[in-house]
């Protein structure tokens, strides 16, 4: 007899929500991922893949050669998944999204994410990129519309407002990010990926750029700034990769103009090397990008 999952204990939704998990996001799972999770031994394990597949016999297939369970394109979810929490969990603890079942000890609050994407986009993304495939997707973007691109998905970028996916872009035949809520559709790319499309040959990803952050000249208090950011000798020097040097200056409003013009209460931060601005691809994102700079148009 088939059991619902309302019928399950806790800790065995736990385990079927662990699989599923995997197989949703990064499009595979074995055994031996739900012994180390929750301490169990490989017949219990086995035990668990037979419950889900009762359950939802369309969501997995048991690949032989590599002995794992893999997502079907008949995949009809069982458990409900929140898309900007399984993004955070996916880069922060390795790709496991525990739903917690107590209150926090500390009262907290924190604002809202306006931007949402769609889970089924963010599980087609990340299957790609943990399983290697190209994808073809239906994007929307300001310059072009709706279009169809195929792309290469390397690494989920999180700007601090939105969520991108880096990716190789055979349309312009280079690194980009994509905003994860214009994707409206997507599909496995039959062809490749190919040598030149892994993100070893991204050199944008891979430059890793300083920038010298100082407090506004403007700022009403520079020892407050330099307390709140913990700045060093009046320098908060961080390094980052050139790829996220843009959303990091214009997410916390750094003032990249040369003679650090910009007025406004939101600057309390100027970038003292603001040269290296002309390693940076998408530094047009800075604020003042350009002004006081002779040789570049804002």
């Amino acid at each position: 007899m088939v059991l619902a999952l309302s019928e399950l204990s806790q800790i065995q939704c736990e385990r079927l929500a662990f699989i599923e998990f995997r197989l949703l996001f990064l499009g595979r799972i074995g055994r031996l991922h739900v012994c180390e999770r929750f301490g169990i031994t490989s017949a219990a394990a086995t035990r668990d893949f037979r419950l889900y597949k009762s359950l939802a016999p369309s969501n997995l297939a048991l690949h032989g050669p590599s002995k794992q369970y893999c997502f079907l394109d008949t995949f009809v979810p069982l458990f409900e998944f929140n898309s900007n929490s399984v993004l955070n969990a996916l880069v922060n603890d390795g790709g496991y999204l525990e739903e917690k079942r107590f209150s926090s000890a500390i009262l907290h609050d924190s604002p809202s994410p306006l931007n949402k994407p769609d889970v089924r986009i963010v599980a087609s993304i990340t299957r790609a990129i943990h399983m290697g495939h190209a994808l073809i997707i239906s994007y929307l973007s300001n310059s072009s519309g709706l279009t169809s691109r195929e792309i290469v998905p390397q690494a989920l970028v999180n700007s601090g407002l939105r969520w991108h996916v880096r990716s190789y872009d055979r349309l312009r035949g280079e690194f980009r990010d994509f905003v994860l809520t214009r994707i409206l559709g997507s599909a496995v790319s039959p062809d490749g990926p190919f040598e030149h499309e892994s993100l070893k040959n991204d050199s944008q990803w891979n430059c890793w750029v300083n920038l010298e952050l100082v407090a506004h000249p403007q700022a009403r208090r520079v020892d407050v700034v330099e307390r709140d950011f913990g700045m060093t000798d009046g320098v908060l020097v961080l390094e980052t990769r050139a790829s996220m040097a843009g959303y990091l200056l214009r997410r916390w409003n750094v003032d990249c103009s040369a003679n650090h013009s910009l007025e406004g209460h939101e600057y309390v931060m100027w970038l003292r090397n603001h040269e290296k601005l002309s390693e940076i691809d998408n530094a047009l994102l800075a604020p003042g990008f350009g002004i006081g700079c002779g040789d570049v148009d804002e």
